[in-house]
């Protein structure tokens, strides 16, 4: 099974995410983003191939996957070449949001 990882950006984002909520006073939404979060990294521990492929390289895949409950989409990278595999959470975006083309 592979480890799940938080990359910087993607704490970044969540941070930024986090922090909007919270000026908006919506303590249910932040609740509901972090159990989101707490949840797709439980699933992806056991299918880290669930999100859709956007880019592939050398046996790693950026994948994208929504979120259950919360309108947002969380990038990923599944690295299962490493001694132990790793699912690596790269990007948080609002389903919203323009992002970035995927490398």
């Amino acid at each position: 099974m592979p480890r799940v990882e938080y990359d910087a950006a993607f704490r970044t984002d969540l941070s930024h995410q986090l922090t909007y909520l919270a000026d908006r006073e919506d303590l249910g939404a932040i609740d509901r983003l972090q159990a989101d979060i707490a949840d797709l990294a439980d699933m992806l521990a056991i299918f880290p191939l669930a999100g859709r492929e956007l880019a592939r390289d050398d046996g790693e895949t950026l994948r994208r996957i929504r979120l259950r409950s919360t309108p947002f989409a969380v990038w990923y990278r599944f690295e299962p070449t490493l001694v132990e595999a790793a699912v690596v959470l790269h990007r948080l975006f609002h389903v919203r949001q323009r992002t970035p083309r995927p490398r």
